[in-house]
């Protein structure tokens, strides 16, 4: 006969019952008389009147009597086992519930604690080894093992994190290589036994139990979470592998997180670094000009980037002769900053040896050539020397862009190419040294690429024909305005397209004899609504003229002009297309206030000739404008600069009442 139990075996067995279970079967006992037994579901009972508790397919055991109440018969005992039955089905289900609501509260519990406690690890400012060392003694304390460890695959070696006990760098990356794989899914890997945990890790230290599982990093090196040797000997239960995979996902944000962070002080660091290098650059960059009677000087270095792969340099010998350098490093960046630094070196040095440009360029490129060959980049270079005393400039470009040169007696921009090759490409520099004599009024414009490179939405560049276009407006107005000028002109020529590489201009202008006391230099887009501006920079240039009573109308007379003139640019020369620019100058001297303005539009002949035709007693409808400018100003002069260039020059003299 199988071995039945009374209620202290059934409570034992099952620890199932309710309290109002308890007092019902302990009443039972005193009414009656008469033990109640219960036997598990292995093991069917051998009393006539039995009771099967739960469900027909998942029996929770048998309650059964092996003798009948005195004085009860055998259908209303067995009613009463039936009853009692329920009621015990009832309590057991009950707890089953309240089992599992327990779990998940747990569950929930624990997943909150693990999440609360890795905030306060991710919240400190430990470096990273700290920080995982930190998560792994959470999962050791969260899930009761022996050993908790965090295993990362890094480009040099796999290393592990863990705590109250050793995972070495070949055990990890013996754990990595089996749960890392192509075919990885993020669900844990559990095994309960040490056959199981030796079928998974063979090379492996032996384990009793092993949860682990690959972590869903998204930026952080590929990593693992291993638990190992769970302090119950029966293993990893189900509740652990799930609270397992979801506190994954904490630890994977954390390293994610880590990861950004080290990038971010990286990126920090760096740029400090960035900032102080660029610092250091732009001091070497001279801070003055020679004073010279007879010259003007400014200059510019737009940085495409933080640091600047050109350069510009004025050096000034004893002897009063003055070193100009600009150049422009193949690259961008701290290399094309260094390189900068060591040829601005260099080039001083050997000008202390000679004045003659080309000298210059060749040793500096024969001394660099090595450094520059190994790092595989070179220089393109702009030297000369300007000897005051003489009005000689001695020049020569190696790889350059053309300095433009605007000739005063020709009043015309004339390029000076360079004669040599880029430094750096050869170990021997052949060059040869040009020269020039600078009149009153001349202008050099000595820039690099990314000035005349600068490019538009539309793909288009400056050009060398932009800068001209400058020089033809400008070149009467002192050095920093014709600066100013360029600039302007390069950046309404962009828009809104950032600056593609770095901008280098140095200005040295042969002052004039006369010069205007009020200059203002401005560039404009092709629109008639520009005309407002132009008002507007009219009156700054008259300064107190705008005001004076005395001079009414001839401020009328100069603003009618300047609106004509604009006009019939917009209108003929651009055929409203505001793409184009118009360069101006407005010049307020003594005697006079004068309006230089250069567009490349149509051509204005056809109109001039027309203009000579026209009957004053039977005047056309339209087409005054040129007739109203002429009328209005003193000095008129028009000229056609092919292929493509339009300059006007007008005059208007200074008379009190006029």
């Amino acid at each position: 006969m199988p071995q039945m139990s009374d209620y202290g075996s059934l409570m034992s067995a099952r620890e199932a019952a309710s309290p109002t279970v308890v007092n019902f079967l302990n009443a039972w006992r005193a009414a009656t008389g008469v033990e109640l037994y219960f036997d598990p579901p292995s093991s069917p009972p051998q009393h006539a009147l039995s009771f099967q508790l739960g469900h027909p397919d998942a029996p929770l055991g048998y309650l059964s009597l092996d003798s009948l109440p005195t004085g009860m018969p055998p259908t209303q005992a067995q009613a009463f086992l039936e009853m009692c039955g329920g009621l015990l089905t009832a309590a057991f289900s009950e707890r089953q519930a309240a089992d599992r609501l327990s779990a998940e509260v747990m569950e929930a519990w624990n997943r909150l604690t693990f999440v609360y406690r890795l905030n306060e690890v991710i919240s400190r400012p430990e470096r990273s080894a700290t920080m995982l060392e930190s998560v792994a003694a959470i999962a050791r304390e969260t899930f009761e093992v022996e050993t908790a460890f965090i295993a990362q695959r890094n480009a040099h070696s796999d290393h592990s994190y863990s705590t109250h006990g050793t995972v070495s760098d070949e055990g990890a990356a013996h754990f990595l290589n089996t749960l890392i794989t192509p075919a990885a899914v993020l669900e844990a890997t559990m095994a309960n036994s040490p056959d199981e945990c030796l079928s998974l890790f063979p090379s492996a230290p032996p384990m009793r139990s092993f949860l682990g599982m690959t972590l869903p990093t998204r930026i952080a090196p590929p990593s693992i979470i291993g638990l190992i040797n769970h302090i119950s000997h029966e293993g990893f239960s189900p509740n652990d592998r799930v609270l397992l995979e979801n506190a994954a996902e904490q630890t994977a944000a954390l390293l994610d997180n880590i990861v950004l962070n080290e990038r971010r002080t990286a990126n920090t660091r760096l740029l400090r670094e960035v900032e102080i290098a660029s610092f250091l650059q732009s001091s070497l960059l001279p801070s003055k000009f020679p004073k010279l009677d007879r010259y003007e000087f400014a200059t510019i270095n737009l940085p495409a980037a933080s640091m600047s792969g050109d350069f510009y340099d004025v050096i000034e010998a004893e002897n009063g002769d003055v070193g100009f350098a600009v150049i422009d490093i193949a690259g961008k960046g701290i290399p094309a900053a260094m390189l900068t630094t060591m040829i601005r070196t260099t080039i001083r040095g050997q000008f202390r040896n000679t004045h003659n440009a080309a000298a210059v360029l060749s040793m500096t490129n024969r001394e660099l050539y090595d450094d520059m060959s190994r790092i595989e980049s070179f220089a393109t270079a702009f030297f000369a020397v300007l000897i005051p005393t003489a009005n000689q400039f001695n020049y020569v470009g190696a790889g350059h862009t053309s300095t433009l040169w605007w000739q005063s007696s020709s009043r015309s921009t004339v390029p000076l190419p360079s004669v040599a090759l880029p430094l750096g490409i050869f170990e021997e520099l052949e060059a040869r040294q040009q020269s020039i004599t600078l009149n009153a009024g001349d202008v050099l414009v000595i820039y690099s690429d990314g000035v005349t490179e600068s490019e538009n939405v539309e793909g288009k560049v400056f050009g060398e024909q932009g800068l001209a276009d400058v020089l033809y407006a400008t070149h009467s107005a002192p050095a920093d305005k014709i600066l100013q000028a360029i600039l302007d002109s390069a950046s309404l020529h962009r828009g809104s397209q950032p600056l593609g590489d770095d901008l280098t201009v140095l200005i040295i202008k042969a002052s004039e004899s006369e010069k205007a006391s009020v200059s203002r230099a401005f560039v404009l887009p092709a629109a008639l609504s520009s005309i407002q501006r132009i008002e507007s920079i009219l009156g700054s240039t008259l300064g107190a003229l705008a005001t004076d009573p005395r001079y009414v109308t001839w401020r009328d007379e100069i603003h009618l002009g300047i609106v004509e003139l604009m006009t019939n640019i917009v209108k003929h020369a651009y055929d409203h297309d505001p793409s184009f620019r118009i360069h101006a100058l407005f010049s307020l001297y003594a005697d006079r206030f004068t309006i230089d303005m250069i567009d490349s539009g149509e051509s204005f002949e056809g109109e001039i000739k027309q203009m000579a035709d026209i009957d004053p007693l039977n005047p056309p409808e339209g087409g005054l404008g040129l007739h109203i400018i002429s009328a209005v100003m003193d000095v008129v002069d028009y000229k056609r600069i092919e292929p493509s260039r339009n300059q006007w020059h007008l005059e208007k003299k200074l008379e009190v009442g006029s």
